[in-house]
């Protein structure tokens, strides 16, 4: 297999995550905020992981989103311009804008207060950001959420219910940065933008039947009269993490290369590789709180690529996934991750673990002339199963050893 060149600078976490979760019943930090930076906040949560901030009139956007079902959110801020714009122009629900950044964000209930930090474009927090809240909501005020909140609750895939009358296969992909994808399970729609409009209608672009009336019903969805529903991809769970059994996970998994067609394209983003850690960093209870047991990269192939002082290549537009939740087998190996602006990925496979360490002895040492002795299924992928990313489903996913130089 081809090596992959070490990237400078292309692994990077990025610390703001949104994962649409199920409402819980406890006290929510709506209201409006006096802060430092912002001006007046109003925030307003759709649950207790999920929260949408305006300020400046309406006109800037603040999104957070809690992990760990606490008072502690991470998040983004955006506005139409700034006095440092980024490099790079993103797409979220309510504003297209190079003026956003990070925002770390702690709520005091009893204080009604918040404290925390935010930062410009790709930068750590590093501005303090403290505020008052001047008047008191309840979880049961949920109900004044604005249009702004309902779209990031659209985020996601949906799948029409079983009593639906639309067509059983046609999955919806609304993904963050604003774009939309149709799969039926083995084809994908070209992406679109989808949007909601003052009437609180979904207009997705190319639709003729736009605008759909949109109507969230618990953790369901209306759209256009038929009811959807989130339903895991391929059937699993995708909520822990686990290490089934005596498994061998250390390595760097690649598609064919020269691809053959059949890699996963996103656009012009094509999967590049998927690195998996030592088993220990699968482990919760004996990784280190920093490891990161598994990472997926896509790369822009219409990018043009430069070289740093040590002759590697560098790549500025990659999308990066780090998943959260996982399991794996000595024969499965399953995971889900999220990606501020395209959304969810997950994928569903058949591993191979015990041929790890003696199919790369044997790639790495040369193939046929490395000495070892050619691996029974040397030809075969160690990897091979189904990926769902920004919406799209691909099918028969192979993965074979590779590794960075």
């Amino acid at each position: 297999m081809k090596p992959i060149r070490k990237l400078s600078g292309c692994v990077t976490l990025l610390s703001c995550l949104f994962y649409p979760l199920a409402a819980a019943a406890q006290t929510l930090p709506n209201g409006n905020y006096d802060t430092t930076d912002f001006g007046v906040i109003n925030i307003e949560c759709i649950s207790s992981e999920m929260c949408f901030g305006t300020y400046e009139n309406r006109q800037s956007y603040l999104y957070l989103n809690s992990r760990d079902n606490s008072q502690n959110f991470t998040g983004y801020w955006v506005e139409s311009e700034s006095s440092k714009p980024c490099a790079v122009t993103h797409q979220f629900p309510n504003l297209q804008s190079n003026a956003w950044g990070n925002v770390n964000v702690t709520f005091n209930l009893s204080a009604n207060s918040l404290s925390g930090f935010w930062g410009y474009c790709k930068d750590h927090p590093n501005k303090t950001l403290d505020g008052t809240r001047a008047q008191m909501h309840t979880a049961q005020d949920t109900t004044s959420v604005d249009l702004a909140s309902i779209a990031q609750f659209l985020v996601g895939s949906w799948l029409p219910s079983p009593d639906s009358s639309a067509r059983r296969n046609d999955s919806y992909t609304f993904n963050p940065d604003g774009t939309f994808v149709i799969s039926d399970g083995s084809s994908n729609s070209p992406i679109g933008n989808w949007t909601l409009n003052s009437a609180g209608q979904m207009v997705m672009d190319g639709r003729v039947d736009e605008p759909l009336t949109i109507e969230i019903v618990g953790q369901d969805i209306k759209m256009g009269g038929d009811q959807y529903t989130q339903e895991p991809f391929n059937g699993l769970s995708y909520d822990g993490q686990s290490v089934l059994g005596d498994v061998q996970t250390e390595g760097v998994f690649q598609p064919k290369w020269p691809s053959d067609g059949t890699t996963p394209m996103v656009g012009n983003y094509e999967l590049s590789f998927i690195v998996l850690g030592p088993v220990d960093s699968f482990r919760p209870s004996t990784a280190d709180a920093s490891s990161k047991p598994i990472y997926v990269e896509f790369w822009n192939t219409t990018e043009t690529t430069t070289t740093d002082v040590d002759g590697r290549e560098v790549r500025k537009d990659i999308m990066g996934f780090w998943p959260t939740e996982y399991e794996v087998s000595p024969d499965s190996l399953s995971f889900h991750g999220y990606h501020p602006q395209w959304g969810d990925i997950y994928f569903d496979a058949r591993f191979d673990s015990t041929r790890v360490q003696t199919q790369y002895n044997y790639e790495r040492g040369g193939g046929d002339s490395s000495g070892f002795g050619k691996p029974a299924k040397a030809d075969e992928p160690l990897i091979y199963g189904d990926m769902l990313v920004r919406g799209h489903i691909f099918r028969d996913v192979a993965l074979f050893i590779g590794w960075f130089e």
